[in-house]
């Protein structure tokens, strides 16, 4: 509503309603539309909000966070409160959150009506009181301030007048309300709705706003497209959220024109079908108020359209897969995080020197066994996933809040065993291989030695290296067989050199002999764990929000008082009593930190707030000076038909491999060639899972990130592949090709 039509309405004197309090952020009113009313009959009152410059309250959808006005109505028995009305909000962003709100002005209308009960009560009445107890919170850029007020209203009750000096107020109200929306078809396709419906004027539409109902149906970080404008229809095309909680899409487009009227509000409600992609869907009840005119199915896929023409990399047979594995797996011990994992198995060798050379290989195979049984099971996880209809890709399990987190837990107790906090015979030492204070039985060392193979595969999981992109990629095209032997052959070749270290200790002679230097660079290795665990963080924090990261380190804090209590009290000379007290205390700190970690990764706290690190929006500044653009396959497209050279980064927070490349990308002779080139930077990032960008990855014979595409922008032309490990000379040469 105008903001003078407020203040003339305020100007004037009422006579039944509540003056405003000016001393708190937000203030209201109860305004009736008529002198007297008949209380047989539906009858409307307006609730007025008052805020102060510089404060906002929210509307029913607060976005990413906030809390909606909320009111409890007292009326006499016979009445009730039919309709609500609340007018369009307007979109803010602060830090990287999104509400919907209000500032200054806004009039909610309200329609009471007698509900069948209490006929005779309202014969008898001679003034309708009506009572509202609102909770509101209002905000500013500097904090937030709740509050409660009580606002009244007394109606005489007679022949209905009219108050004319409510009129223009009224008026105006209305029509900020959002009118109905003449739907004429909408469609549903890789992850996105497009809508189309009339006009209610033939206006020059230039940018669409579309404020959902409720939450996690659409990305609201992601900007509405307009994919056609006519003089009577409009399209309009949203994303869908990856958290999808609802059947319907309800919300409100508001329309910005270039000619009066300047905007408009139009009311979407219509039905959706999550989970069936690529068909048109047509509104057809007649119950939902909308009809379908024109409806076409369509069902290719944006990606095989743009893509169809292009080849994959991976050119080889089982045999050159089986190799590429082997050669990968080799890589990865060479993985940053898995250093520590690996410099313990190795100096658990240093350490059983003086025994026998069975001995030592059993724990060499042991180690072996748990990486190859830890990539049988992530490989039977990922190929099942995939078999139901899945888009996972390797490194799925890290696309996951909770599995990130528990992780980092994890790794957390690990550090702090190697700090000394805490001992244990089979504790978390034993499974990140120190055998140091490890058990002595034979039984304990060799199950130290198998999980060590678990964490180490675990840790290294998270990026496909050299040779191991296009050898996964394969083996996910093939047979169940086929595909679990070429991951039992990435196993074996990460496994490869420590048996081969058990097998022929006599290669040990290189390293330094046992003494306490080992003491020493076991602490240093903690170090290194810390430095995991806030790597960890950081990609917890990217898949969820402020609030879930701040849960993760409550739990983490948990952890640590448990390991202390664990440590200090839970000792060989300790009492019967203190163990008792100890060991339960840290227990139930363990459990608590566990349940903290499920609670943050939970839907419930990840509805509560919008990701630290959203989406980019268009030419957002990243990676230096670079401006990149996100991914999206309508936006692919486009870019396509402007024949402009586009470079893609498949990437993700957990990715180290990507995280080294990304300096590479932001090196100063890069960025000054990708702009003479004129190239279009897109980066689509695979930190939490998206199936357009699984699919289009598989497009090019690859199940995981990293992957680097060069398009030339040249209609039916195939990109340039980069390597995955990038240097500065391997991109300038790519982009003198162009």
């Amino acid at each position: 509503m105008p903001q003078s039509a407020v203040e003339e309405s305020m100007m004037d004197s009422f006579p039944f309603e509540q003056q405003f309090v000016s001393e708190a952020p937000a203030s209201f009113m109860l305004i009736a539309e008529d002198e007297s009313v008949d209380a047989s009959q539906p009858f409307w009152v307006a609730l007025d909000l008052k805020l102060q410059e510089g404060w906002h309250s929210y509307w029913k959808n607060p976005g990413d966070s906030g809390m909606p006005i909320q009111i409890e109505w007292t009326l006499p028995q016979g009445l009730a409160v039919r309709q609500f009305k609340w007018p369009y909000p307007r979109k803010f962003e602060q830090e990287g959150l999104i509400g919907y709100g209000y500032e200054e002005n806004a009039t909610f209308l309200v329609e009471i009506v007698p509900d069948g009960n209490g006929v005779n009560s309202l014969e008898k009445l001679q003034a309708i009181d009506i009572a509202a107890n609102i909770r509101w919170l209002a905000c500013s850029d500097a904090l937030c301030r709740p509050g409660e007020d009580l606002v009244t209203l007394q109606l005489p009750v007679g022949e209905k007048a009219a108050n004319d000096a409510h009129a223009k107020l009224f008026k105006d109200s209305r029509g900020a309300l959002p009118t109905q929306g003449d739907v004429v078809a909408y469609e549903q396709k890789n992850g996105f709705i497009e809508l189309e419906f009339k006009l209610p004027h033939q206006v020059d539409i230039f940018a669409v706003d579309f404020f959902p109902e409720h939450k996690s149906v659409i990305d609201h970080a992601e900007e509405v497209l307009l994919s056609s404008v006519g003089t009577e229809n409009l399209q309009i095309c949203l994303k869908e959220s990856r958290r999808l909680q609802s059947n319907r899409l309800k919300g409100v487009a508001l329309l910005h024109s270039n000619t009066p009227p300047y905007r408009q509000a139009i009311e979407i409600d219509l039905p959706i079908n999550y989970g069936v992609k690529g068909s048109l869907v047509a509104i057809a009840d007649a119950s939902d108020g909308y009809k379908a005119n024109s409806v076409a199915v369509v069902s290719e896929d944006v990606n095989s359209t743009l893509h169809e023409e292009f080849p994959e990399e991976f050119q080889g047979g089982l045999a050159m897969a089986l190799a590429f594995a082997f050669l990968g797996g080799a890589v990865l011990n060479l993985m940053p995080c898995v250093l520590p994992v690996i410099s313990f198995k190795v100096l658990s060798f240093v350490k059983m020197a003086g025994e026998s050379r069975l001995e030592t290989f059993k724990h060499g195979l042991a180690f072996s066994c748990g990486v190859i049984v830890s990539f049988w099971f992530l490989a039977g996880a990922m190929l099942l996933l995939q078999s139901s209809g899945q888009l996972v890709g390797w490194g799925f399990q890290l696309q996951e809040p909770l599995f990130i987190g528990g992780l980092a837990a994890l790794l957390l107790l690990v550090a702090l065993n190697l700090f000394g906090v805490f001992e244990m015979g089979l504790s978390i030492t034993a499974v990140a291989g120190n055998l140091e204070q490890g058990s002595t039985a034979k039984f304990s060392g060799l199950c130290s030695s198998f999980c060590s193979g678990i964490l180490a595969t675990a840790l290294a999981t998270p990026c496909t290296g050299p040779f191991l992109g296009s050898a996964v990629g394969f083996a996910v095209t093939q047979p169940a067989f086929s595909a679990l032997l070429i991951f039992t052959a990435l196993g074996v070749g990460m496994s490869a050199p420590y048996l081969l270290l058990a097998g022929f200790p006599q290669l040990l002679k290189f390293m330094p002999k046992p003494g306490a230097w080992m003491v020493t660079f076991k602490e240093l290795m903690g170090f290194v764990m810390l430095a995991t665990v806030l790597w960890l963080a950081w990609v917890f924090s990217a898949q969820t929000n402020s609030l879930a990261l701040m849960l993760l380190l409550v739990a983490f804090f948990l952890l640590s008082i448990a390991a202390w209590l664990f440590g200090k009290y839970y000792t060989p000379i300790a009492s019967m009593r203190a163990k008792l007290v100890s060991g339960g205390s840290a227990f139930m700190l363990c459990a608590a930190a566990a349940y903290t970690i499920v609670g943050a990764s939970s839907p419930l706290i990840l509805d509560m707030g919008a990701p630290m690190t959203s989406h980019m929006s268009e030419g957002s500044p990243v990676d230096s000076a670079i401006a990149w653009n996100s991914f999206s396959p309508t936006k692919l497209l486009s870019y396509q038909e402007e024949q402009r050279p586009i470079f893609i980064d498949f990437t993700a927070k957990w990715c180290l491999i990507c995280q080294a490349n990304h300096l590479v990308l932001s090196t100063s002779e890069v960025q000054k060639k990708f702009a003479e080139k004129n190239v279009t930077l897109v980066k689509a990032d695979w930190t939490r899972s998206d199936p357009e960008i699984t699919k289009l990855l598989r497009r090019y014979g690859r199940n995981g990130v990293p992957l680097y595409l060069l398009f030339d922008g040249k209609p039916g032309s195939s990109p340039q592949i980069l390597p995955q490990v990038l240097t500065p000379e391997s991109v300038l040469e790519a982009l003198k090709k162009l």
